[in-house]
């Protein structure tokens, strides 16, 4: 769903349905709450967030719109009957009312270029506090930490660019912003994204023909290139588990086209370009899933692990 959050609304009992309910609940009105946990998208400029953005909350959408300032703007609900069954009893200003719980995430797309890391994270704490609020209300506890979907390149230009953003200077601004608000939310997951496999698979190909270039050979080859900045970012998450042998998720998309794309792809012969066809965004499904499992164990009441 674009256009983010929509406001709480009431609507009155209708006699049909209060024949299911008790009769407590009468003259009682049903609140909608959406519970949506806070995913920080990250990632230099060109690498693909602003894209999943929309083809997951607007997937109509041909072409999506870089960011110049971070954006918060945009949720996705999951399908309904992922949704909690049964309305659940809340309390507002001191009258118990039940209310339909409807489940999602948040995106918060931040620019490449930006630094202001404050103003992020003060919204992304707003989000984080007003999800474990209506969390309580319903007696689930402390509710969901936010999850870090991290984009990373996959054409050789690109990984540069990539392992000079995410460099230790980076890394320890990242750190100590998540110290800061460790006391109000927590990191709960941590997503590798690696994008434009497409320009990964020509550049492969090219350099041997015969050498397997898909999705998944992409990923075991950029997590050697990118080592260094996964082990770190991935520690921010992983250092509450106690499973020593857990890996961080690693998916491979296709997602985004620019004029260095164009020139990249179009510079690849012909039998190797045509592989490629009718095979846009690529495991967009697979990215969402894979930010979405931290919600998933939440939803089923078990402790999520890796």
């Amino acid at each position: 769903m674009a256009g983010g959050v929509p406001r709480t609304w009431y609507l009155v009992l209708t006699l049909q349905g209060l024949n299911k309910m008790s009769s407590n609940y009468e003259t009682r009105l049903q609140d909608t709450i959406y519970r949506l946990q806070p995913v920080l998208m990250l990632g230099p400029r060109s690498s693909g967030k602003s894209t999943f953005i929309a083809r997951v909350t607007d997937p109509v959408s041909s072409r999506a719109k870089a960011t110049w300032q971070p954006e918060s703007d945009f949720s996705y609900c999951f399908p309904r009957q992922h949704w909690p069954q049964k309305p659940e009893k809340i309390t507002v200003d001191g009258r118990e009312l039940l209310a339909e719980v409807i489940t999602g995430l948040q995106f918060f797309d931040i620019p490449g270029e930006f630094n202001d890391m404050n103003e992020v994270f003060n919204s992304v704490r707003d989000r984080a506090k007003t999800f474990r609020q209506t969390s309580k209300q319903i007696g689930r506890g402390t509710g969901l930490g936010i999850v870090l979907a991290v984009f990373m390149g996959g054409c050789l230009a690109s990984q540069e660019t990539t392992k000079s953003f995410y460099d230790q200077k980076f890394l320890n601004r990242l750190e100590k912003q998540l110290m800061e608000i460790a006391t109000d939310i927590r990191v709960e997951d941590v997503i590798f994204i690696f994008n434009k496999w497409d320009l990964w698979y020509v550049q492969t190909k090219a350099a041997e023909p015969s050498v397997n270039a898909s999705p998944d050979a992409m990923v075991r080859s950029l997590r050697q290139v990118y080592r260094e900045p996964i082990e770190q970012l991935w520690d921010l998450a992983a250092k509450k588990n106690s499973d020593k042998k857990a890996v961080p998720m690693c998916v491979a998309t296709r997602l985004g086209r620019n004029e260095e794309d164009d020139t990249i792809l179009n510079g690849a012969p012909p039998q190797i370009r045509g592989f490629l066809d009718g095979m846009e965004d690529v495991n967009v499904s697979l990215a969402l899933q894979s930010i979405s499992r931290s919600y998933t164990f939440y939803m089923s009441g078990r402790s999520f692990r890796y």
